[in-house]
């Protein structure tokens, strides 16, 4: 099973299948390497135990990648279903499924992020979600793409909500440049942002 591109749906589980059998594998070898040490020599102090030790260290790594993303889950099929009708047929909304971001402190569940032109909404139902220290950190590495606005919702129908309303106020504001003949940049400029806004949270999702 390969695994999907950071942001894609349903990223969290399938990375935690994959790290979670990458994990049993590399211990499995770890314990065949030994056991051959002592079938071999009878003792555990030959080479077989070394390499063995040494053997641990990325096991280790991948097993605390595990851990990592545990506390993770993806976005139900039904509500992925719902986001999309929501957002449907709007050039100025885009979807990241599963992020984590790596903060210099620890690892900040963002869970579902939909940015509509210079908004960003975030949703997440895990307790180990932090709200405030979320939105910080999202608000920091956007610092360079003012003005932006971030929340981040714990309910996933005041999460909907949020999004019709920023569709509303889009709609309203479009109809004004409509007016004006500054629509076509106005939409290169918005496409722009978008697109900046996006890989930026990629470049700090692990």
């Amino acid at each position: 099973m390969r695994l999907p591109e950071k942001g894609s749906f349903g990223y969290f589980d399938r990375k935690k299948k994959l790290t979670l059998t990458a994990t049993i594998i590399s211990f499995l070898i770890v314990a065949v390497i030994y056991a051959t040490g002592i079938f071999i020599y009878h003792t555990n102090k030959s080479v077989f135990t070394v390499i063995a030790a040494l053997s641990v260290l990325p096991a280790a790594k991948i097993f605390v990648s595990f851990l990592v993303i545990a506390g993770c889950r993806s976005l139900s099929i039904e509500q992925k279903n719902e986001l999309c009708f929501l957002t449907e047929e709007n050039t100025d909304c885009r979807i990241l499924y599963d992020i984590l971001l790596a903060s210099e402190e620890k690892a900040l569940i963002a869970g579902t992020i939909v940015i509509i032109k210079e908004h960003v909404l975030m949703f997440s139902d895990s307790k180990k979600a932090e709200v405030p220290a979320a939105e910080r950190y999202i608000k920091k590495i956007l610092k360079d793409c003012p003005p932006v606005s971030v929340k981040m919702y714990t309910d996933f129908e005041q999460m909907k909500k949020g999004i019709q309303l920023q569709k509303w106020k889009n709609h309203n504001t479009d109809n004004i440049n409509n007016n004006s003949n500054h629509t076509d940049t106005t939409g290169v400029q918005t496409k722009n942002r978008m697109e900046h806004i996006e890989e930026t949270i990629l470049i700090y999702t692990i």
